[in-house]
This record gives structure tokens, C-alpha cells and sequence, in this order.
């Protein structure tokens, strides 16, 4: 929902510029033709462009441009007038309900993306930037903006034998991969510091 109306800012006006249509072209046609649905279908969207008190202004406007409209060709208390604000009624409760779980599902996932980033950021801690005579740099970035939990690996260890780097890639995504590379930088640092030049220890 954010990122679709950061993308296209105008897309939040979609819903009220759907009713304006609407209303014009029920203005416009004879009375047995209705634009209401239109009207409807533009609530629902509300719900899922704009935030909840927009949403809510929006279904408030629908309500009363429905009414108008049913008040100009005589049907506000007829059979056909209830039902089309009926069915207006229910669209705006419809696109508060999607609004409220788009909502919920975005806090989840925020929580969710939260504990990936600190549990990768432990395996994966920020290295020094300066280990004996060499600058240090590092960045992580997933190859999946949604992946904030991958299989890569790096670590760098000043030892007696010289420093040692570790860069590498584990195959996989998730839990899995985290458990190996941990397991994997552990090594490294453990045994770093005892591994002579030629592989011994």
C-alpha cells in the first residue's frame, strides 16, 4: 500500500476522482441507468490507496453524492434508492475492514523484517575498520530486497601468521543458512589464530 502510493502519489486521489465520474455520469444519463456501482467500486479502493480517515472521508463523500443522486431522480425512499445506498454503505465497510488488514499485514511483516535485520546483523556484525595495517570496509545487501536474511558470509582476524579474510556464500536463504554461517564464522575465528602459513596447525 506504501509503496504503491509513494510510487504514484496521485494514486490516493483515484477513489474521489471515480466518484466525481461517477456522479457526473449519472448527471448525464437517463434515470434508468445508474453510475452507483462505480461509486462503490471506488470505496473499496479508498480502503486500499489512502489512509484510514481518508478512507473513511472518502466513504462519507460517497454516501452523500449517492444520496444526492438518489434525491435528484426521486428514488431516495424507494426500493432501488435504499438498495444502491445500502450497497455503498457496505462497500465503504469493506474498504475500512481491507484497510485495517493491509495495515496489519504491513506492521507484521515490519516486525518480521525487524528480527531478520538484527539477527542478521549478530552473525554478520559490522567489522573494525582497521585490522593491522589495512583499511576495513563491509556492506550487506541481499540480492532479494525482501530477503533481509541470506547465506552470505565475511569476517577478517589479525592472527600471529598474518590476517586472515573470509568471504563466502552459503546456497540457501532463511534459518538454515544462518545456523551454517554461524557455524562457519565461528570456525574461522576459532581457528584462525592457530593456522601457520601452509594450512597446518
Amino acid at each position: 500500500m506504501d509503496r504503491l502510493t509513494a510510487r504514484w502519489s496521485s494514486a490516493r486521489w483515484l477513489p474521489l476522482g471515480l466518484i466525481v465520474v461517477a456522479a457526473v455520469g449519472d448527471a448525464l444519463t437517463p434515470i434508468g441507468y445508474t453510475w452507483v456501482p462505480l461509486i462503490a467500486a471506488a470505496c473499496v479502493l479508498a480502503g486500499v490507496l489512502m489512509s484510514f480517515r481518508g478512507a473513511a472521508w472518502t466513504g462519507a463523500f460517497a454516501l452523500v453524492v449517492t444520496v444526492l443522486l438518489d434525491w435528484r431522480v426521486g428514488i431516495f425512499y424507494g426500493g432501488t434508492g435504499w438498495v444502491e445506498e445500502v450497497t455503498v454503505l457496505l462497500a465503504v465497510l469493506i474498504g475500512l475492514d481491507v484497510h485495517w488488514m493491509l495495515a496489519r499485514r504491513d506492521r507484521r511483516l515490519a516486525a518480521a523484517w525487524s528480527v531478520a535485520g538484527a539477527l542478521q546483523r549478530a552473525v554478520l556484525p559490522t567489522p573494525p575498520t582497521q585490522v593491522g595495517p589495512l583499511r576495513v570496509a563491509a556492506r550487506y545487501e541481499a540480492a532479494d530486497a525482501e530477503a533481509r536474511i541470506g547465506g552470505d558470509a565475511y569476517a577478517i582476524q589479525d592472527t600471529p601468521f598474518g590476517i586472515r579474510i573470509l568471504i563466502g556464500d552459503i546456497r540457501g536463504k532463511g534459518i538454515g543458512a544462518v545456523s551454517i554461517t554461524t557455524t562457519l564464522i565461528g570456525a574461522f575465528r576459532d581457528r584462525s589464530p592457530y593456522i601457520q602459513p601452509g594450512g597446518t596447525c
